[in-house]
């Protein structure tokens, strides 16, 4: 009896272990071994709730020209810059938010605190590193972003989540003086 007993307590140890490495598996993006979109969605469900918590920031961020990085450099570039991007995202948020990759070249970042000079603190470093990183590498190497606070008496996740999108595409718009697809 001892022994089936503790045959079996080796199996839920094994069974354990293993649903906890397809577990991480499910939330990490494999190209910047980091946080993915479901990572994010679940962590999203949690702090961006109606009537919850004020003070939760959601910072938008895209990685400039991928397509143009893949096509004419090759695709092992284009997942190295992924890769310096998301590096460049967790060193600026390290002690205030935590970042994902959301989608081919987007990417999110979670910031819990009520302060907007906290946030820029960590935008003007990421702004540095990517400044730092374009000095060391031949394509051009950019990182726009737009910002917002969720407000949970106002609005739910879905509303707050497209205003930060369009704040993003505004910011870039600028940046590039790209004009605007839809008026």
């Amino acid at each position: 009896m001892g022994v089936a007993a503790l045959q079996r307590l080796l199996t839920l140890a094994r069974e354990s272990r293993d649903a906890e490495h397809f577990q991480r598996l499910a939330f990490t993006d494999v190209i910047p071994a980091g946080n993915n979109r479901m990572a994010f969605e679940r962590d999203a469900e949690t702090v961006f709730v109606p009537g919850g918590t004020p003070g939760n920031w959601l910072v938008l961020f895209e990685l400039d020209h991928l397509k143009i990085i893949n096509d004419t450099i090759g695709h092992q570039t284009g997942d190295e810059a992924i890769r310096q991007a998301y590096q460049c995202l967790t060193e600026a948020f390290t002690k205030t938010g935590i970042c994902y990759r959301i989608g081919g070249d987007e990417f999110a970042c979670i910031v819990r605190s009520p302060s907007e000079e906290a946030v820029d603190i960590c935008l003007k470093k990421l702004d540095e590193l990517v400044r730092q990183k374009q000095e060391k590498i031949s394509y051009d190497f950019g990182i726009p972003y737009g910002k917002g606070i969720f407000d949970p008496k106002a609005e739910d996740f879905h509303t707050f989540f497209v205003s930060v999108d369009k704040r993003f595409y505004f910011n870039k718009e600028k940046k590039y003086q790209i004009p605007p697809i839809f008026v």
